[in-house]
């Protein structure tokens, strides 16, 4: 009795305080969504790729990329358990590239044209205050709420 009395105050006490930091883990997500009719992959720019802001060339070997995948009209949860702020401090600017190419012409043509010819969809330059202002939410194509988002080529091109 003495032990079950322990276990219960302690469940109580589990349930009257919020004890999310403890025991669950927070992963804090970015929701890329592909509005288009074709799937799309997607490169971030964060401090593990090859390409980050400023310089933002693409890499003579694509192997050197990371990509995922968001199939048409569908929509993806990137996730971690560190916050955005955090990754983007650690970058040399404080601005997160984030690549969108088309899935058939990285399979069906060779990285050298798709390289030279910069055959990227869309790229997002985002800060965290970008992020923030966009609910943590990218859009391809994009929506009329990202057209002041910095963005290559630009909104409505």
């Amino acid at each position: 009795m003495k032990y079950t009395s322990r276990y219960l105050l302690g469940i109580l006490f589990l349930m009257i305080c919020n004890c999310d930091g403890i025991y669950m883990d927070r992963i804090y997500t970015i929701v890329v969504y592909n509005s288009s009719e074709n799937n799309i992959k997607y490169h971030f720019g964060d401090e593990y790729s090859p390409i980050i802001y400023n310089d933002t060339i693409l890499p003579l070997n694509k192997d050197d990329l990371t990509f995922g995948i968001v199939a048409a009209q569908t929509n993806t949860f990137l996730g971690n358990s560190e916050k955005w702020q955090a990754r983007i401090d650690r970058l040399e600017r404080d601005t997160l590239s984030i690549y969108i190419f088309d899935q058939n012409e990285l399979s069906n043509l060779g990285w050298t044209e798709i390289r030279d010819n910069y055959l990227v969809l869309k790229r997002y330059d985002l800060s965290v205050q970008g992020l923030e202002n966009l609910n943590f939410q990218i859009e391809y194509p994009p929506n009329p709420d990202m057209s002041g988002v910095k963005q290559f080529p630009p909104y409505g091109e």
